[in-house]
């Protein structure tokens, strides 16, 4: 499983009354970035990006699996606990971009903070 579905997930068990999983002790990153964001990145380097260069369409800020899943708790209104379980295999400890490239050259960057992200897709599960 991915932790590219961590909002559907913890929404769908939340709504579910199932405690979220959380795998490890949460402190594992990642890099979101709203969906929003990814799209106008895309066009960005679609119109006016190099061809065969590479550019990171990120947040370029590191959140922890914990802090994300306490974001969609508190928009949600669950008081509840988290499961923990082991940490999976392979799984990597940091995912964190730079987008300095992509707002230089392409004129490109976030425009949706973290929270409204967050809030923007729970609407949408």
């Amino acid at each position: 499983k991915s932790y590219a579905a961590i909002i559907p997930m913890t929404v769908k068990r939340i709504k579910m009354g199932i405690p979220p999983i959380i795998y490890g002790d949460g402190s594992k990153t990642r890099d979101f970035t709203a969906v929003e964001d990814v799209v106008r990145g895309a066009i960005a380097v679609m119109e006016k990006g190099k061809t065969g260069e590479i550019y990171n369409i990120c947040s370029s800020r590191e959140t922890t699996v914990l802090e994300m899943m306490d974001m969609i708790a508190n928009e949600l209104g669950y008081k509840g606990c988290y499961q923990f379980s082991d940490e999976r295999q392979g799984d990597v400890t940091r995912h964190l971009g730079c987008n300095r490239k992509a707002m230089i050259e392409l004129g490109w960057s976030p425009e949706i903070g973290l929270r409204e992200a967050v809030r923007r897709a729970i609407r949408e599960y």
